[in-house]
């Protein structure tokens, strides 16, 4: 269980940092859409740096289970993102704008993964969105937003709108991806990503509190334990 749920969560991760269309989106995405995307990366980028609270599970359609972690967010200027994570105890994360470090104690293993070699362009979701910057669509096409819901079985809220994006070509990793967006002040609260087995991860996020004293010293370093080992993929 230990190692599914270490692959789970950098997965999760690596998958999570790809997807956002910001200013200037592309043919697939209607003007109400640019409106709000544009609106949320402006917010996003005058925040900076600030924190945001995480929750993540995954439920498997063939396993039928549900695992789950919670934590921090910290976000830097430039797209660097820290991962604190409550549970599982002592796992990190970071991303330096090129390059992911996942940190997992149990394993006693640092997983890096670097995002700008040719074919990773889709490989920096969150990082992106968080940072305020990236026109993907050219990678997803972006669907029309439904009407903001009334509340639902899936949990959604009053109020949220919800966007759906699917990859332009074939990926092995994502059949689909959703945001669910509190529209003003704009606040990304869900996200979502299917893959095409589907299975369905899910990352819920609270307001983003503003960090007016900044970041700490270290903030986007790991220190690798003797006796780890260090993959590179």
């Amino acid at each position: 269980m230990a190692r599914a749920w270490s692959a789970t969560v950098t997965g999760f991760l690596l998958a999570l940092v790809a997807v956002l269309p910001a200013p200037g989106g592309r043919a697939g995405a209607g003007p109400d859409q640019v409106r709000l995307l544009e609106r949320l990366a402006a917010r996003y980028r005058a925040l900076a740096p600030f924190a945001v609270d995480f929750r993540q599970s995954l439920v498997s359609p063939t396993f039928g289970e549900e695992e789950q972690a919670r934590g921090r967010i910290l976000v830097g200027r430039g797209g660097r993102l820290a991962w604190r994570y409550d549970e599982p105890a002592g796992m990190r994360a970071v991303y330096d704008g090129t390059e992911w470090r996942v940190l997992d104690p149990e394993e006693r293993e640092l997983v890096v993964h670097r995002t700008d070699l040719p074919g990773r362009e889709g490989d920096r979701l969150l990082a992106d969105l968080l940072a305020g910057r990236a026109d993907l669509t050219d990678l997803f096409a972006v669907l029309p937003p439904d009407e903001r819901e009334k509340g639902d079985a899936n949990g959604n809220e009053r109020g949220r709108i919800r966007v759906r994006l699917l990859p332009r070509e074939p990926r092995d990793d994502v059949e689909w991806v959703e945001l669910e967006i509190d529209p003003g002040p704009p606040d990304l609260r869900r996200i979502v990503v299917v893959d095409p087995l589907g299975s369905r991860l899910a990352m819920e996020l609270g307001a983003p509190a503003p960090l007016r004293e900044g970041l700490p010293p270290g903030t986007f370093e790991i220190d690798v334990p003797e006796g780890y080992t260090i993959s590179r993929d």
